[in-house]
């Protein structure tokens, strides 16, 4: 009689103590604080300058519901020389972040006017570029290329993710994020 009361307490402990062991799967933790906006920092690629934050000029990153956008402003001094922005799909698995392009739009400004805008759509292994040049905000010409894309997956290594703090392997490069 001892023994199967021991045993029972025995066999209670062990599922009391399952009881507390989680089933969620952690993937949706790595997302919730993925999402958001961040603000880059700071890029290995740019050891060899002088200008760190003048190179970086303004790039951030905004992870939403599977979606991402990539927008980036680059500056000579005070002047905006081209700002563009991607837009597509993201997924995250063991600490793999996989961006993938679905449109690019770019501008690129001479004396604060716009002189050319890219539109770049990615679909079905094709890409799809129309270019629109201006003069004096007039439009000057359009350009339209159809041809098969080429690779618009980027994969990059999840090295650090805090509610704060987001760090980047791609390649050989790293990048370092705080939220903004």
């Amino acid at each position: 009689m001892k023994t199967l009361k021991i045993t029972g307490s025995l066999i209670l402990a062990i599922l009391m103590s399952l009881s507390f062991v989680s089933c969620d799967d952690d993937d949706d933790d790595d997302k919730d604080l993925l999402e958001g906006l961040w603000d880059l920092t700071d890029a290995s690629y740019f050891e060899d300058s002088d200008d760190d934050e003048e190179d970086l000029g303004g790039t951030e990153y905004y992870f939403n519901d599977n979606r991402f956008e990539m927008r980036v402003s680059d500056y000579d001094g005070d002047m905006l020389q081209s700002s563009g922005r991607f837009i597509g799909k993201y997924s995250e698995n063991d600490g793999i972040l996989s961006l993938i392009a679905e449109r690019l739009e770019v501008e690129d400004y001479q004396n604060y006017e716009l002189s050319a805008k890219t539109i770049s759509e990615y679909a079905d292994g094709i890409e799809t570029k129309i270019t629109i040049s201006y003069k004096d905000d007039v439009i000057v010409g359009r350009d339209t290329t159809v041809s098969p894309s080429t690779d618009n997956t980027n994969l990059s290594k999840i090295e650090k993710l805090t509610k704060e703090e987001l760090i980047l392997i791609s390649g050989k490069d790293t990048l370092w994020f705080k939220r903004k």
